[in-house]
C-alpha cells in the first residue's frame, strides 16, 4: 500500500511539474506574442515569420496539453484545477495570436 502510494506521488510530481514548465511557456509565449503586436505595424517579414514561430510554439503546446488532459483521477482534483487554469491560459493565448493576425492583416493593407 505504502508503495503505491509512493508511485501516485511520484506520477502527481510528474504530472505537476508539467503543467507548471507547460503554464511558463505559455507565459513566454504570451509576452512573445504582445511584443508581436507591437511591432505589427512595421510591416515586415521578420513579424510575419515571428508570428509563424509562435504559431508552431502554440500547436505544440496544445498537443501537450492534449496529452497531459487524460493522465488524471479523479483524486488528484488540485493537479486538475491547476490543469484548467493552464487551459484557460492557453485558450486565452490562441485568442490573442488570432488578433495579431488580424493586426498583420490589416497593417499589411495600409
Amino acid at each position: 500500500m505504502e508503495k503505491k502510494e509512493e508511485q501516485m506521488s511520484l506520477r502527481e510530481e510528474k504530472i505537476e511539474q508539467s503543467l507548471n514548465e507547460l503554464m511558463l511557456t505559455v507565459q513566454d509565449v504570451n509576452l512573445d506574442l504582445s511584443e508581436l503586436q507591437e511591432r505589427a505595424s512595421l510591416n515586415n517579414s521578420a513579424v510575419v515569420d515571428d508570428y509563424e514561430n509562435i504559431t508552431d510554439q502554440i500547436k505544440n503546446i496544445e498537443k501537450e496539453i492534449c496529452e497531459l488532459e487524460y493522465k488524471f483521477d479523479i483524486t488528484e482534483i488540485s493537479l486538475y484545477l491547476i490543469f484548467l487554469d493552464l487551459k484557460l491560459s492557453f485558450n486565452i493565448l490562441k485568442n490573442k495570436l488570432e488578433i495579431t493576425k488580424y493586426l498583420i492583416e490589416l497593417f499589411k493593407r495600409q
